[in-house]
């Protein structure tokens, strides 16, 4: 007679962590998505990794963090990336990180992990619309989606990320009006 072996059942769960007041609700292109990402990572002094989640209509449905590093890189795999993704039954996602030192033009290693990123997506069925980098101290950012180091162009080689034919209305403004709260507030 064999003895029951106890298998663990595991939950899930996402934990709202704070809000990240956003200026937009949908995010239609690289430059919705770098004022975005500047709003957590433009002063930061060590390299940072966060993830955009994003529903089908190009809404902004969540963030998260994804990586730290030091003040001349960080490393992120897919799994790491896409883990909030698939938690919030993201359609798209945007990535980006920091410069620190204000240069956003993208390394071999920035570009390749990219391409790494963007292939895991594809097999998951969840769009990498673009990588941002923002530089502190500076408005300007580089994006993957622009410069051609993404290995296909979502929205088929456009400029923006789609969806511009969506109507705003009094329940979906474009302009967040939410205000930032604390956890347990």
């Amino acid at each position: 007679m064999s003895e029951d072996f106890k298998i663990p059942v595991f939950r899930i769960e996402l934990v709202l962590d704070s809000y990240l007041l956003s200026p937009y609700r949908q995010i239609l292109n690289a430059e919705m998505a770098a004022e975005v990402l500047r709003l957590r990572l433009a002063r930061l002094d060590r390299e940072t990794m966060m993830v955009l989640i994003l529903d089908h209509h190009r809404n902004l449905t969540g963030c998260s963090p994804v990586s730290m590093g030091t003040i001349k890189q960080t490393f992120s795999e897919p799994p790491d990336v896409y883990k909030a993704a698939l938690k919030n039954n993201a359609a798209a996602i945007i990535i980006g990180h920091n410069h620190p030192t204000g240069n956003v033009i993208p390394s071999k290693r920035d570009q390749k992990m990219v391409q790494a990123i963007h292939q895991a997506g594809e097999i998951m069925g969840i769009e990498l619309l673009d990588s941002i980098i923002v530089g502190n101290g500076t408005a300007a950012f580089s994006s993957a989606h622009r410069e051609n180091y993404l290995i296909k162009k979502p929205t088929g080689g456009k400029e923006d990320y789609g969806q511009t034919n969506l109507r705003h209305t009094e329940e979906s403004p474009e302009v967040c009006e939410a205000e930032p709260r604390s956890v347990g507030a």
